[in-house]
């Protein structure tokens, strides 16, 4: 080899390297945005037996509806945070950025379920994609980062 094809073959590595990462870090952001979809499903197969305890405590009809209205909240607040993570992962700007972002959401969820509910599986799915999209973050290669 000569410098010039010894060069060219580093360039292909390199490339080669990046189109890996960035599809890795692909692979955990859909992986991320899937785990947040099955922990809003398994959330939200919850609302009746929520709505039938309501009604066994006698709450207040205006308490009532509201932790209702925030139980659907957290599961649309769960599928559009894997909306968010899995367009993030295919971005051309700003895509670790939005990744971070989405991975520090899903843990800080995943943190509070913890703290008021206790831990269960639904805790562990959230702290599950907050890691899959933090990989994806760290994974990101932006262009800047390979010239």
């Amino acid at each position: 080899f000569n410098q010039n094809t010894f060069s060219a073959h580093a360039d292909v590595e390199t490339t080669q390297a990046i189109a890996q990462m960035a599809r890795s870090s692909q692979v955990f952001c859909v992986t991320g945005s899937l785990l947040l979809i099955v922990t809003a499903v398994f959330h939200g197969t919850g609302i009746a037996e929520l709505d039938d305890a309501l009604t066994r405590s006698h709450a207040p009809e205006f308490l009532e509806g509201a932790i209702l209205a925030v139980w659907v909240h957290f599961s649309i607040h769960l599928i559009l945070l894997a909306f968010l993570g899995s367009i993030a992962s295919f971005m051309a700007r700003n895509a670790r950025r939005m990744l971070a972002a989405t991975a520090s959401v899903a843990a800080v969820d995943a943190a509070l379920v913890a703290y008021f509910v206790g831990f269960f599986a639904g805790v562990a799915l959230l702290a599950a994609a907050s890691l899959c999209f933090a990989c994806g973050a760290l994974l990101w290669i932006t262009p800047s980062h390979h010239r």
